[in-house]
């Protein structure tokens, strides 16, 4: 039936799409979190000039673009990569944009994509949940819990496949120079990579 085959072109289109970028789906549901909460305020704890440790509230968009920034990070997505490129915009204007400016917006892409990830909020699907381990009983009972979770989720991922990437450059290496910016960046990203799996709570040996 012509539903059949939508549903099976659709599925086709998703392993596609998983090959070419396999961070999508997490991609997909930080910019998800980025629309529906971008604005909430949440509290974090710092580090102050007086070596105490001190509290503020950060807006979630903030936090989230924050976190990304600190270890160099864009998406891949190039979609998904806009609605990042908005909300830097927006916040270096000192606004936070809401739901609305995505789903009004002149670009069909971000408009598109912004209508369909917010009629899906709320639902995390029972595939995504098993396979990232997300055990909460909603979303927004604890959103700083939330947000942690699958924005280092996502950096770590993104961080262990940059760091093998070079790894494998540095095998084929002769370059001494070369060698020694590889050694830097590979002791860089798995210094990188250990604070994102301490932040969940993940122990490596």
């Amino acid at each position: 039936s012509e539903g059949t085959n939508r549903e099976v072109k659709d599925d086709l289109q998703k392993l596609l799409d998983a090959e070419l970028n396999p961070f999508a789906e997490q991609e997909k549901n930080l910019v998800r979190l980025l629309l529906n909460y971008g604005n909430k305020l949440i509290e974090i704890q710092y580090t102050n000039a007086e070596n105490e440790i001190a509290a503020i509230e950060i807006s979630i968009a903030e936090y989230i673009l924050k976190g990304l920034e600190q270890d160099e990070l864009s998406f891949i997505d190039p979609v998904y990569q806009m609605f990042l490129y908005e909300f830097i915009i927006q916040i270096n204007q000192e606004k936070i944009p809401a739901a609305t400016y995505f789903t009004n917006h002149n670009n069909p892409n971000i408009s598109t994509t912004a209508i369909n990830l917010i009629s899906s909020d709320h639902v995390l699907s029972d595939k995504w949940k098993a396979r990232h381990n997300i055990y909460i009983s909603h979303e927004t009972d604890n959103l700083k819990k939330t947000v942690d979770h699958d924005l280092y989720a996502y950096k770590e991922r993104r961080l262990q496949k940059l760091l093998r990437a070079e790894i494998e450059k540095l095998k084929i290496t002769t370059n001494e120079e070369e060698v020694q910016n590889l050694l830097l960046s590979i002791q860089r990203l798995d210094a990188q990579k250990a604070v994102a799996n301490k932040l969940l709570g993940r122990t490596i040996i």
